[in-house]
């Protein structure tokens, strides 16, 4: 594309009324060249018109000068204003706010040595049954723990709780759905293969004879879909398997 040559407008009287007119409202030189100089295609609006003019124009200066003045007092007036007016709806939405009461929170629980004792104690018993959870007091003990688990559960979510240690013994092996080796703790993290207690009917809690342990994996996978929705789950996605792989649908 050609470059053509930049043609400027000349700077009538009635030009230099609108830039002091508007620089006396604003105090800004560059806006008030571009609304004195809406033609102009340059970016800068004209501004380098003007400023020619003033170091051509004593007077012109001098009128630049005072309006500049009296423009940069106009925008500090009026952003002091605004500054006090957000101040001012701040101040009756905070009196508007209901007052919140502070909660004193209460301080940790000081452990006597004794209690601190018992607290190792129990940790210990509790890891060497994760160690071997398939004798008849290990498996009470870790029983004990994932019904406590439970309860804990029940009561956030607003479920009944029921169940009691003697409920969900013996401890399974094997995970009854994936049939993976099930691990009951001691690694400090939740794998795929962790036992976990789940309830067989989702709309009741836990209750005896609603429960069944699976693993982690299973749990995760059946979520709260009934025993209907997961076949139609497996039917749809075994289906879309087999088209791919191009063999007939049984």
């Amino acid at each position: 594309m050609a470059d053509y040559p930049e043609i400027r407008i000349p700077l009538t009287s009635e030009r230099m009324d609108i830039f002091l007119k508007e620089l006396a409202e604003t105090g800004n030189f560059t806006g008030a060249a571009r609304v004195a100089s809406p033609y102009t295609a340059n970016r800068h609006g004209g501004v380098s018109t003007f400023r020619d003019r003033v170091k051509v124009d004593l007077d012109f200066a001098i009128a630049v000068e005072e309006a500049r003045k009296i423009g940069e007092k106009k925008a500090k007036s009026q952003f002091m204003s605004l500054i006090e007016e957000n101040i001012n709806k701040e101040k009756k939405k905070r009196q508007r706010r209901p007052s919140r009461k502070k909660v004193k929170r209460s301080s940790p629980k000081e452990y006597t040595v004794k209690e601190k004792k018992q607290k190792r104690k129990a940790r210990e018993v509790l890891f060497s049954a994760y160690a071997n959870p398939f004798t008849k007091e290990n498996s009470f003990i870790i029983a004990r723990k994932m019904v406590y688990g439970a309860r804990k559960n029940a009561r956030e979510y607003g479920r009944g709780c029921t169940i009691e240690p003697k409920d969900i013994l013996p401890l399974p092996r094997k995970c009854p759905i994936l049939g993976l080796d099930l691990s009951y703790g001691g690694t400090g993290i939740a794998l795929e293969n962790s036992a976990s207690i789940d309830r067989i009917d989702n709309t009741i809690g836990y209750i005896p004879d609603n429960v069944v342990i699976i693993s982690r994996r299973a749990n995760s996978l059946k979520s709260d879909a009934s025993p209907d929705e997961l076949r139609r789950i497996a039917d749809f996605y075994e289906k879309i398997v087999l088209d791919f792989q191009g063999q007939p649908v049984v």
